[in-house]
């Protein structure tokens, strides 16, 4: 699930796994979130008073080689508006024996924690300095209407003016269900629509079908592209995902991949399996495995490939904490995410995230504002935080965005 995942990247969690939130109060608590993160259950606000919360710090990724792990990447959180909102992340790369700062993702949110602006700096490739920015307009505190992706020419200077580059609509149903999001390119002063994804949701509020169509060649009519279907535990945990592609050759869907989970205890995954599809057989092809440290936290996650006979270490994240105390409430303990970077060229990345909501889907554009890949995750990926990226996309910097429900990320990759 996680095939060369954490040896590519280098961010991963924009608030983090909050696996330790307590109130002073004694105030009741409740497993939120496939990783296990607990936050403060339903209580009236006057009964919150001071919570007790991990704050990611640290992501540090690895690769296994010759036996070892040997550190890649890494991303530093800093910053926080509130215990889990950092306004910095800021993302090293390993060169020889020294981190070196690659890029930083600058963030500001609006009252219910969510993104409403995050602007990027780079510091390895011209043009140094600020270069792109995601702005979003809401209807509600909660719900996003328009996403807008915004970037400077290459070459331009610090003081150079943004330029749009793409835009999202979201639309909702009487219920507050996100249903369709309208993607759209910005070209001669005109927005062209260039996608769309769709949203099926059961009686629990889960999305159990989730598909992006593509503009067809004349733009006349909309054609399949992925569809993802996704079935729950009688506890709403996502069981199984199967992932389905429609080649623009045929307009067919058939099955690409498979995904199955398993949880401890406390409800949190332990294991998530891979299957891809082929010779009309679903065929093992890896395995992630998820640690926790004593309070509860996500310490570490584990790619392991399948050889055909046994699994085999390949990357691993690990993640580091501080305690920290607030007053804030409830809304302090939203979780956001950021996808990692950088990469290697040829070999696939994957986005990484804390989730709990529906399947993340959005975009990949290059440093023009050309969209130059769509992604449409399933429920399962979401659930172990994870979403593969192209691998065949030319060295550079990318900008990368996603939203699911009512949360929106936008991230920075840089492909070497």
């Amino acid at each position: 699930m996680l095939k060369r995942t954490f040896s590519i990247a280098a961010g991963l969690l924009l608030a983090g796994a909050v696996a330790s939130a307590q109130a002073v109060n004694c105030l009741p608590t409740a497993l939120v979130g496939p990783l296990g993160s607990r936050a403060i259950g339903v209580v009236p606000a006057t009964l919150l008073r001071q919570i007790t919360a991990a704050q990611l710090q640290e992501a540090i990724f690895q690769n296994y080689t010759s036996g070892n792990w040997v550190d890649f990447a890494r991303s530093r959180y800093s910053r926080y508006r509130t215990p889990l909102l950092p306004g910095l992340i800021e993302t090293d790369l390993k060169i020889g024996t020294a981190w070196v700062l690659t890029s930083a993702s600058r963030l500001r949110y609006n009252t219910a924690g969510l993104v409403l602006t995050d602007t990027l700096d780079q510091f390895r490739q011209a043009p140094f300095g600020p270069f792109a920015a995601q702005v979003n307009t809401y209807t509600t505190p909660t719900q996003v209407r328009w996403e807008w992706q915004l970037s400077r020419q290459p070459g331009s200077a610090a003081s150079a003016p943004f330029d749009s580059t793409t835009r999202g609509t979201h639309t909702y149903n009487a219920a507050g269900q996100r249903t369709q999001v309208l993607h759209e390119f910005y070209v001669a002063r005109m927005y062209l629509a260039t996608s769309r994804d769709l949203y099926t949701y059961n009686a629990q509020n889960l999305v159990t079908v989730a598909e992006t169509q593509n503009t067809s060649t004349n733009g006349a009519a909309w054609v399949p592209a992925s569809r993802t279907t996704s079935t729950y535990t009688a506890a709403s945990k996502v069981q199984q995902v199967v992932t389905e592609t429609a080649p623009p050759t045929t307009g067919v869907y058939a099955n690409s991949t498979r995904d199955t989970y398993q949880y401890d205890a406390q409800g949190r995954p332990s294991v998530s399996t891979t299957d891809n599809w082929s010779a009309n057989a679903w065929v093992l092809d890896s395995q992630t495995l998820y640690a926790y440290n004593a309070a509860g936290d996500l310490a570490s996650l584990t790619n392991q490939d399948w050889t055909g006979s046994a699994f085999v270490n390949a990357s691993r994240v690990l993640l580091n904490y501080q305690q920290v105390t607030s007053s804030r409430g409830l809304a302090d303990l939203r979780p956001l995410a950021v996808v990692p970077n950088p990469s290697v060229a040829g070999v696939a990345a994957q986005i990484l995230l804390e989730t709990g909501m529906a399947a993340p889907s959005g975009a990949v554009f290059d440093q023009l504002g050309r969209q130059v890949a769509v992604l449409s995750a399933t429920p399962g990926q979401a659930a172990t935080g994870s979403l593969t990226l192209p691998a065949n996309l030319p060295a550079g910097l990318y900008l990368v965005h996603l939203r699911a429900g009512n949360r929106q990320w936008q991230a920075r990759w840089q492909q070497l």
